[in-house]
């Protein structure tokens, strides 16, 4: 039974040091632009689970308008293990990312879930995996044959995706494979998902009509009646006379 619990022990500890050793680190006070950022990159994660893929597991840098990402083995969790993503932010959203991988295998599946996610499109992520699933085709079949898209930066209405492959891109010997993601204007990570409308002020106003503390009803355009609970004296009465002789 002691031998039982020493094994189980050891196992609950490699567990949590896994655990540990692939979690995200992100600031402990995220900026906007890094708020939309973990909710994109944990929602990526969600549809790489679902496609068996690698998940995003490391932070190298994370600033308010430009992150570093990649897959990082557990042993190694400091180097980028031939996948990184740099992320590109401004104005509360996410502008555009650069993935770019040396080892090709697991380059479709996370295409798939960058894309679906930034279109809005999760539930329908295999539908993604073709057009890249094509490039490293492509790349298999000539290596040594270089490629680049033209990449129009600016947002539209739909996410938009280019190509570009480098042999021995760093004179390292790897060969690297770049999609170059465009977010559009209304995704539903910059613009819907994290978005906390502005509570209605309501305008109160003081006795006077002004628009200051208080609880008087703000001039009518002088349709009202005002009532006087005190009558008006006489004017041939003594406070009469006092009223209009003062």
């Amino acid at each position: 039974m002691t031998y039982i619990r020493c094994i189980l022990c050891l196992i609950l500890c490699l567990c949590l040091c896994v655990s540990e050793a692939s979690a995200l680190v992100w600031p402990q006070m995220p900026t906007a632009n890094e708020s939309r950022l973990i909710f994109y990159i944990d929602s990526v994660n969600l549809v790489l689970d679902q496609l068996k893929g690698d998940q995003i597991n490391s932070v190298f840098e994370c600033y308010d308008s430009f992150a570093s990402l990649g897959v990082t083995a557990v042993s190694d969790a400091d180097s980028c293990e031939q996948v990184e993503v740099i992320v590109q932010m401004s104005r509360g959203s996410i502008d555009y990312l650069q993935l770019e991988v040396s080892d090709f295998s697991n380059f479709a599946t996370l295409c798939a879930a960058l894309t679906s996610v930034a279109a809005g499109d999760s539930a329908n992520a295999r539908n993604y995996l073709k057009e890249p699933e094509a490039y490293v085709k492509r790349v298999q079949k000539s290596p040594q044959t270089s490629f680049e898209d033209t990449v129009i930066y600016d947002r539209g209405d739909q996410a938009r995706t280019y190509y570009t492959y480098e042999p021995d891109a760093y004179g390292d010997g790897r060969n690297c494979l770049i999609m170059t993601l465009i977010f559009p204007r209304d995704s539903a990570v910059n613009e819907g998902a994290l978005h906390t409308p502005e509570p209605t002020r309501v305008p109160e106003s003081e006795l006077d009509g002004t628009d200051d503390e208080g609880d008087y009803t703000p001039y009518d355009e002088g349709i009202h009646f005002e009532v006087f609970v005190t009558p008006t004296p006489e004017p041939d009465s003594a406070a009469g006379d006092e009223l209009f002789f003062w």
